[in-house]
């Protein structure tokens, strides 16, 4: 009998765990993937029919075959032929994804974005959340560039000079490691994979600590304005609901939800308490990254006010 995942996430996955446990065999199949927060995550491929699934997987996201993780998830074939009405349930004792066969672009984009709404939502909902945004690495250092659809972040992407390197160009999922410290994966961009799309590839294993959010804005010139933090929190707000899909979470029951709901909100107002928020008005030949490297290069979190290179402070209040 299949139900949707209940509030009590914990005891089920504990169950679910030693369900598996004498199972390995059955299972040849397996990816892991772990974030920087030291949730593990693996993807089995309960059949034949669903191996595609996961090797697409496995290249999108450059995952290897690995051990048994805290959380696994069963990749099952479906009898639906609808893809949208496809969603994660508990079906006999096991944390199980159905997927249609004959694996698709479009099918593969909805595998991904419903997996990533799983994974941020166990084993306790809220701690690790999908922004809306690109997610640019500098000499290790990592800064996100928020931004609605046509903002730009593509086009920025594509611009940067080496050293810089472009993770990903429309999502990054982020986590708090065990040190207190927010790190960004990139994600895979869904509209890569619509129609027959060019693909792509991201390693999304990888992080890096986010030292700055920068909310985009097309313009004339490049100039970069420190953000007040309740202005932060509402550019975070919404690169957040940009990332969630209503479908998806209208099958979790609503106190499972407000929980969700409640640990977001408490992991964006940190994000904006410890990490630094900036408007980036870009232009279209402009050298945008020179305004951001001050920041990045040395680290620094500078206090509203405070004078760096390229950096022109806000007027606003701090909170």
């Amino acid at each position: 009998m299949d139900s949707a995942i209940p509030y009590n996430v914990s005891r089920i996955l504990r169950d679910e765990f030693l369900f598996a446990k004498g199972r390995e065999n059955i299972f040849p199949q397996r990816l892991g993937l772990t974030f920087a927060d030291g949730q593990g995550f693996s993807f089995l491929a309960d059949s034949p029919e669903t191996e595609p699934y996961l090797q697409s997987l496995r290249n999108l996201m450059q995952l290897s075959m690995g051990d048994k993780a805290d959380i696994p998830i069963h990749l099952i074939e479906s009898k639906k032929t609808n893809y949208r009405s496809c969603f994660p349930a508990l079906t006999d004792g096991r944390l199980a994804f159905p997927v249609p066969s004959g694996e698709t672009g479009d099918m593969l984009t909805y595998v991904l974005q419903r997996l990533a709404n799983l994974m941020v939502m166990l084993p306790r909902p809220g701690d690790r959340f999908l922004l809306h945004g690109a997610l640019l690495e500098y000499h290790g250092r990592g800064v996100i560039l928020a931004g609605d659809g046509g903002a730009g972040k593509t086009t920025a992407c594509a611009r940067l000079p080496h050293p810089w390197r472009a993770l990903s160009d429309d999502a990054a999922l982020v986590v708090c490691d065990e040190q207190g410290r927010f790190r960004a994966h990139p994600w895979p961009t869904w509209s890569r994979l619509y129609f027959n799309g060019p693909g792509g590839s991201w390693p999304v294993a990888l992080s890096v600590p986010v030292d700055a959010v920068l909310f985009i804005e097309k313009s004339d010139s490049d100039c970069v304005s420190r953000l007040s933090r309740l202005q932060s929190f509402d550019g975070l707000v919404r690169a957040a609901r940009q990332m969630n899909w209503a479908d998806f979470y209208d099958t979790i029951p609503a106190d499972f939800m407000r929980q969700h709901h409640s640990r977001l909100y408490e992991r964006l107002t940190e994000l904006a308490r410890l990490v630094p928020g900036y408007e980036l008005k870009m232009s279209r030949a402009g050298a945008f990254w020179s305004c951001i490297e001050p920041i990045v290069a040395e680290n620094i979190i500078p206090r509203q006010g405070s004078e760096v290179p390229g950096v022109r402070p806000s007027h606003g209040s701090e909170e």
